[in-house]
This record gives C-alpha cells, sequence and structure tokens, in this order.
C-alpha cells in the first residue's frame, strides 16, 4: 500500500513538473529528488522483505525449530558467532558454542554446520535426527543430533 502511494505521489510530482508554471527554477531539482526518494520508497517496501529473507538466518532457526524442542540445550561447537546469536535470539534457546561443547556440556542436542561432501558421521555417543539446509545457501547443510539415552 505505501508503495503504491509512493508510486501515485511520483506520478503527481511528474505532472506538476511538467505543467504550465515552467518559470521556477527549483523545479528542476524537484523531479530528481523525488525520484531518489520514490526508489528508496520502493527499495524499503518492496525489496527489503525479500533481501532480509535471504540474508537472516530466520529461516534456518525455522527449519531446525521442528527438530529442536523450544527450551532445549544445544551444544553448537564451532559455529559461527552470528548463527549462535541467530539461535538464541530467534529460537530462544540456550547455546553453548564451546569447543569441547559435543563431551563437556550436559545439552540434549548437537548442531554442526558444513559444507563438505559427504556429510560427516554422527560423533560417537550422538543420533543423527536430521539435516536442514538454509533456504538461500545450497552448500551448507547443519547436521541436528540428539544424545543417545
Amino acid at each position: 500500500m505505501v508503495a503504491l502511494a509512493g508510486t501515485l505521489a511520483w506520478v503527481a510530482v511528474v505532472r506538476w513538473r511538467t505543467g504550465r508554471h515552467r518559470e521556477a527554477v527549483w523545479k528542476s531539482l524537484v523531479l530528481p529528488a523525488g525520484g531518489v526518494a520514490l526508489c528508496w520508497l520502493l527499495l524499503m517496501t518492496l525489496w527489503l522483505p525479500m533481501l532480509d529473507y535471504a540474508r537472516s538466518a530466520r529461516p534456518l532457526v525455522t527449519r531446525l525449530a521442528s527438530h529442536v524442542p523450544r527450551d532445549a540445550c544445544i551444544a553448537a561447537p564451532g559455529m559461527a558467532s552470528p548463527n549462535v546469536a541467530a539461535l538464541e535470539v530467534f529460537g530462544r534457546w540456550r547455546v553453548d558454542a564451546r569447543a569441547d561443547a559435543a563431551m563437556a556440556s550436559g545439552c540434549e542436542f548437537l548442531l554442526s554446520a558444513t559444507r563438505t561432501k559427504p556429510l560427516p558421521a554422527a560423533p560417537l555417543g550422538w543420533v543423527n535426527v536430521a539435516e536442514v539446509r538454509r533456504p538461500t545457501d545450497r552448500e551448507e547443510v547443519t547436521q541436528v543430533f540428539r544424545r543417545q539415552p
């Protein structure tokens, strides 16, 4: 709706500029400035959600949520800091990202993000639950493991 209103405002500015009152010098600045403002408005209203989806870790966390309970503790040794922050913020999980978290923590779930093929086998004492891919990255695979009882 906002994008449509901005486009209509741009059409009104163009119509006003091409009207009969051409003597004002400052009118020549209105069209370029209005165009820049409209482009910014359209970018923020129409393209930002798609850019956010492509760059955000939220879709990955949403996919992980179907395999990891809401209040679970997750061991994520070697995982990148932005991904750990996304797990804590979007997933509301407790995340242990220490290098020895797989064995030293009492977490029930383990996450391992990798780009290698074939995927590594489950660590000793863990069972592979799922392999989750980020929708916009076909190379990276996040494996979800659960501690064996």
